[in-house]
């Protein structure tokens, strides 16, 4: 074995060894002495081939980012023109899929949020494309709902829907407005996204901006 290739198994064994760590305890369990010893190396061997812990963790949440795109790709609609109908029953579906991954993925899902770097230091480019991509699945329904939009104006509103779906999802798991069921927070999403949809997709809206 090279040692091209014993850098990169070592890299591959601390990024699952985190993801790990962050998925049972959450993202203050991560520490380098326990990732050494989990990855059969020494601590100082972490860092030639992570630049930090920061990075690694990025690394762990590009790949949460990555499983949750996953869901949200399988809970839209087949390729092609959306009736409002449709475009309505699609937003309906990503915040039910967004719920769902939440609440089996807790701790993974919590650490994109909470994650935060030190100082002044930016995320990585790709890291934040990644991240707008999650916006980008309710484009489409968008789109149908509000043909005439601007595409800049979409994004925004894609925004704020996303933040939405979050705030109901981050406050009801984190129990912060009291206990409420998963169902209990289904209903919530289907009448809010609901609302939304039939709201975007009134003739009022299709006026100009």
């Amino acid at each position: 074995m090279t040692t091209e290739e014993r850098r990169a198994g070592l890299r591959q064994a601390l990024l699952e060894a985190a993801e790990r760590r962050i998925a049972a305890d959450g993202l203050q369990a991560l520490k380098a002495r326990a990732l050494a010893a989990e990855a059969n190396c020494a601590i100082g061997q972490i860092y030639n081939v992570w630049p930090d812990l920061d990075s690694l963790v990025i690394a762990v949440n590009a790949r949460t980012l990555d499983d949750l795109e996953e869901r949200l790709t399988a809970a839209g609609a087949p390729a092609g023109p959306l009736s409002a109908q449709a475009a309505r029953a699609v937003l309906v579906a990503q915040a039910e899929a967004y719920l769902d991954f939440a609440r089996h993925n807790g701790a993974r899902w919590r650490a994109v949020f909470e994650h935060r770097l030190a100082g002044s230091r930016e995320l990585p480019v790709w890291y934040r494309e990644q991240q707008a991509r999650l916006f980008a699945h309710v484009d489409r329904p968008l789109r149908a709902l509000l043909p005439g939009l601007p595409p800049a104006q979409r994004a925004a509103l894609g925004r704020s829907v996303f933040s939405a779906v979050h705030g109901i999802v981050w406050l009801g798991l984190e129990e912060l407005l009291g206990d409420q069921s998963h169902e209990d927070l289904r209903r919530q999403l289907r009448t809010v996204m609901g609302a939304i949809a039939d709201g975007l997709g009134s003739k009022d809206c299709h006026g100009p901006a």
